[in-house]
């Protein structure tokens, strides 16, 4: 987060502002549940209630007893100037977990303000700044919040010595005394600072090698390099150019001391900003908030009073899943969880938790950024590590459905695979049979289930090493699903079928044609439901295949009938024209070609009535309107055809028949039973339930 709109300027506030003010609601905290993320670290999510609103907080909890539990710093993309975000650098690290951390100007080359130590090294100095925190662990593993110093030294051959100021530091005003970070200092950079500008621009440079022998002195402009490997760069600005240019030459000795106070032998360090929380209460906020205070999302660090639980906590904000707390707001919920000191981390953007899933090899995140954003590349994180040994697999997990339909194909696997100390174990690598508890070997084809009744039972994952896995199975009847349709394949006189379906949780399947209810109108084919599942075949995808014998006439429909599902294919013979309408809608086709009407066909008195107009026309009829008479008349390839409106009768080149549903006048279209015309002109008709589709044949001569 940019803390400063235009420079590091850090006010001292010395009118202290109490964060739960006299009579500010309590925090109410609910725990949702927790699971184990390796050992000695549990996750946990709790709703918290504070203001009168709720709000989701995320919690990784480390037991430093535990010999498995550590954490440590992940640096950018490797080392500082180079960002990356939490997710990238919890995978590089082989982070069990992971959260942001330090404050950092994003405008700048890339550093946190406060100390860092990286894999047991010193890697970045404190700002020299009152009211700013850092959060470490020692050797002893114990973990402290406290404010840090830092104390350096360059001392020449000729025993002349000059205060190092500052280690990988961008340049910023010191808080206190308004003094501008490096001037009259010497600012040191190691090769953990891979940007090739450094600090403060204009400023001279000295090169150091790993023996403090000094290389190159450049004292009117920096050097144009990156730091090299093992080396050190040392840049001087106002009276420490002086130093260097009285007291030092290339080829001479310059010797580097520094470190960090209180020096308890860190094994790991990371800044963050000011307390939340101490003493296990909310503390005023010491620090400029200005630019980070409202509602958004917050990151932390926390402690207990024995110094061997560590949280890392975050919430969302500027989402669905938690709008953001207030600073005050954030002190409070976090002295809520019973720890004694806790630091706040850089929030808003920036804040983002991750953490692994059992048998996972990458982090997922827990956290959103605000309003649903790109995760943010930050500078540095901490990262949760397993340290625990490797074991033999002790858990997984079974993938496939929990849920299947009577009928459906399902195919079940080892999807995850675990240790007994949670790390993961490529499924890939393991040997497994797969059974079930109701019905054994009779329910399964290769490694897909097929159950031959509704009910329940355990699905059986037994690896080779004799481990155990189940999944408990609910088979449901084929009204669970919300669709049902055939893929066809269509080889001349071949037609494959693969009946699919998609369940009302919207998960797609594949099913047994064998369950299904098949029959062939308007021809005759032979079928074969069973050869997909045979031995040596293979497992191929569920189907049946019909061999086409004979058509009757324009189609051979092949139609499926499923619990209370159909579906059906449609299989055109060649010289027909077709037109195909639906009811309730104006779009048809005619001979491949789309066209609209005005109005549209509908079902009266389980009757299909259709446009006479716009039907006939397409097969080139001559269609007129009686207006005296309140009658239809048609001319189609001979044939006269008279249908008056609102009467259950009809004229056919003079001779009158019955209807059931006669023709009736709907938005000043003429509406005629659809059978009716096409019996009576000669064609054909195929009504796809499914679908409400009509489709209708006519020979070409």
């Amino acid at each position: 987060m940019n803390v400063f709109k235009r420079q590091f300027v850090f006010l001292w506030v010395l009118a202290l502002v109490l964060l739960v003010p006299k009579g500010a609601e309590a925090v109410s905290l609910k725990e949702n549940g927790r699971t184990t993320v390796s050992p000695g670290v549990v996750r946990r999510e709790l709703s918290a209630k504070i203001g009168g609103r709720n709000h989701i907080v995320d919690v990784i909890q480390v037991d430093l007893n535990n010999p498995g539990a550590d954490l440590q710093v992940m640096a950018g993309a490797g080392n500082y100037t180079r960002k990356d975000t939490v997710s990238h650098m919890a995978d590089r690290t082989d982070a069990y977990a992971g959260i942001n951390g330090d404050f950092f100007n994003m405008s700048k080359q890339g550093a946190p303000f406060g100390p860092s130590v990286v894999d047991g090294k010193l890697q970045s100095s404190p700002l020299e700044s009152v009211g700013l925190f850092a959060f470490g662990i020692d050797s002893g593993k114990n973990a402290y919040i406290e404010s840090f110093t830092f104390n350096g030294r360059a001392t020449a051959q000729d025993g002349a010595h000059y205060k190092i100021s500052g280690l990988n530091k961008t340049d910023y005003i010191i808080n206190h005394t308004q003094v501008p970070s490096h001037k009259d200092s010497i600012q040191l950079y190691n090769d953990f600072w891979t940007a090739p500008s450094r600090g403060l621009r204009g400023s001279g440079e000295v090169l150091v090698d790993g023996n403090f022998v000094v290389e190159r002195i450049s004292l009117d402009k920096p050097l144009p390099m990156v730091t090299p490997k093992g080396k050190y760069i040392l840049q001087v600005n106002g009276r420490a150019k002086d130093f260097i240019r009285n007291h030092v030459k290339p080829g001479q000795k310059l010797r580097l001391d520094y470190r960090v106070s209180p020096d308890r032998n860190w094994r790991f360090l990371i800044g963050g900003h000011a307390l939340l929380v101490n003493g296990g209460r909310p503390q005023p906020y010491i620090m400029d908030a200005a630019s980070i205070d409202g509602y958004r999302a917050r990151s932390a660090a926390a402690i207990s009073k024995d110094r061997k639980t560590v949280y890392l906590v975050a919430t969302e904000g500027r989402t669905k899943k938690s709008r953001g707390m207030k600073l005050d707001e954030w002190a409070a919920t976090v002295a809520a969880l019973g720890v004694e000191k806790a630091i706040n981390l850089d929030g808003g953007g920036s804040t983002t938790l991750v953490a692994r899933g059992h048998g996972d090899f990458k982090n997922t995140k827990i956290t959103r950024p605000e309003r649903n954003g790109a995760e943010r590349r930050i500078v540095n994180g901490i990262g949760v590590m397993n340290k625990a040994p490797k074991t033999a697999l002790a858990a997984g997990e079974i993938a496939g459905p929990r849920h299947v339909v009577l009928g459906e194909v399902a195919t079940y696997k080892l999807g995850k695979a675990w240790d007994s100390n949670y790390h993961p174990i490529k499924v890939e690598n393991v040997g497994y049979s797969l059974t079930d508890s109701a019905f054994g070997k009779d329910a399964w084809i290769y490694s897909r289930f097929l159950s031959p009744k509704v009910g329940k039972t355990d699905i059986v994952l037994t690896t080779t090493g004799g481990v155990n896995i189940t999944l408990p199975v609910d088979i449901q009847s084929p009204a669970a699903l919300k669709s049902f349709t055939l893929v066809a394949k269509d080889s001349g006189n071949t037609i494959t079928l693969a009946p699919k379906g998609v369940t009302k949780a919207g998960r797609s399947i594949a099913i047994d044609p064998a369950q299904i209810a098949w029959t062939v109108e308007n021809g005759a084919a032979k079928s074969d439901t069973s050869s997909w599942k045979a031995p040596g075949a293979g497992v191929k995808e569920p189907a049946a295949i019909f061999r086409q014998e004979k058509a009757q006439g324009a189609y051979v429909a092949y139609k499926a009938n499923f619990g209370p599902n159909t579906a059906s294919y449609v299989k055109e013979s060649p010289g027909y024209a077709k037109v195909r309408m639906t009811v309730g809608k104006k779009n048809f086709i005619f001979a491949g070609e789309n066209r609209t009407m005005d109005t549209t066909p509908v079902i009266r008195n389980n009757r299909t009535l259709v446009p006479l107009r716009f039907l006939m026309e397409s097969y080139g009829a001559e269609v007129s309107w009686d207006n005296e008479a309140r009658t239809a008349m048609v001319n189609y390839k001979g044939h006269t055809i008279a249908l008056p409106a609102n009467k259950n009768e009809a004229t056919i080149d003079g001779n009158t028949v019955a209807l059931d549903v006669g023709a009736t006048i709907q938005n000043n279209r003429t509406m005629v039973p659809l059978r009716f015309i096409v019996e009576n002109m000669g064609m054909e008709v195929y009504y796809e339930h499914s679908d409400r589709s009509i489709s209708i044949f006519q020979k070409i001569n």
